[in-house]
């Protein structure tokens, strides 16, 4: 967050709290080399309650995942305007919590794919009806593991609150659920997989989702370090499919290919590095406005991760997917989510 910050005029740091005094140094030395103005008396802290409602306007979460939820609680509770590091809560019902709190009060989740250019082109492409009805999805996501991991707080389901299903996981859903569109929010989970190894949470998950007529299939992995992991999406029509390849760490392209009847093409998209970005800038520009659509498309996300988790974790299958409420379709119209 701080290099983003740099960027952005007039911003200057009131306080920094993390559990490690160390991290609070290293991140106070960062925000001096990169030239952000740091207030007289900033805090350096490891309880966020100690710092007090006047000394800041705004609030910056990057936090492991299970304090996001309270973390962010507090700072609506104080009117304070909230960007919060994915996810939003580690479950959805804590998550809808706290979207319901905010009010009139401005939060964003970092969910950059959104402003992602070759997931936009595709998003796009398949709504002019280019491969005609749009069938199936097929989105599969995998990172290299970090040589950390296994001692990191990712791999801590406490603190982590489960594995790359929530971490990455949400990235994927919302941007897959994004592109499908309209009905996204009933989205029904059918089948989950969840395979964690000889980590303390899953580094590997399969979900088969239904949305509307549209089949959803989603694989994301943690893959050795020595990988590079990649991207890969396909959307099949009615009339033709488009597929989409990112390899990361090889090239700041992606590789998006149209195969429909009269036409055939590979088309080259520069990524770039501006999207990663680009939510907490528009946060920062209009910290008080409303809710923007990505936290819809999160909720949404959100919601078949925890069915994913508890049908994974039930000792049958026979699980009440109910039981977790749908979003409802008029929060995806006003967020202008809906094609």
């Amino acid at each position: 967050m701080l290099p983003t910050l740099a960027g952005i005029p007039d911003v200057r740091i009131a306080a920094l709290m993390d559990p490690s005094p160390d991290a609070i140094e290293k991140a106070f030395a960062l925000a001096s080399d990169l030239g952000l103005g740091i207030l007289n008396g900033a805090s350096k802290t490891s309880d966020c309650q100690s710092v007090s409602e006047d000394r800041y306007d705004v609030a910056l979460i990057a936090s492991p995942h299970a304090f996001h939820h309270e973390q962010v609680r507090r700072c609506l509770a104080h009117g304070k305007p909230v960007f919060t590091e994915k996810p939003l809560a580690c479950r959805f019902l804590e998550a809808l919590e706290v979207a319901e709190a905010s009010g009139a009060v401005g939060m964003a989740v970092c969910e950059p794919r959104q402003f992602r250019p070759d997931l936009v082109y595709v998003r796009d492409l398949a709504c002019t009806g280019a491969i005609g009805e749009l069938r199936t999805v097929r989105y599969e996501d995998s990172i290299p593991m970090s040589p950390l991991f296994a001692k990191s707080w990712r791999n801590d389901p406490d603190l982590a609150g489960g594995g790359v299903l929530l971490d990455l996981g949400c990235h994927t859903l919302s941007a897959g659920l994004g592109i499908i569109g309209r009905h996204s929010s009933s989205a029904v989970l059918e089948d989950v997989q969840l395979r964690r190894g000889r980590y303390s949470v899953e580094t590997e998950a399969t979900l088969r989702i239904r949305v509307a007529n549209v089949c959803l299939f989603v694989s994301i992995r943690l893959v050795d370090e020595g990988s590079k992991g990649y991207e890969r999406l396909i959307l099949f029509g009615t009339t033709g499919r488009i597929s989409l390849r990112r390899q990361r760490g090889a090239s700041n392209l992606s590789r998006v290919q149209i195969t429909s009847p009269g036409l055939k093409s590979s088309i080259p998209i520069p990524v770039g590095t501006d999207f990663d970005s680009e939510n907490l800038r528009r946060f920062m520009a209009h910290p008080q406005a409303a809710p923007n659509g990505n936290l819809w498309s999160h909720l949404a996300a959100l919601r078949l991760i925890s069915q994913a988790y508890g049908k994974a974790e039930a000792s049958s299958d026979e699980i009440a997917l109910k039981e977790v409420p749908y979003i409802q379709e008029e929060w995806l119209t006003e967020a202008g989510r809906v094609r």
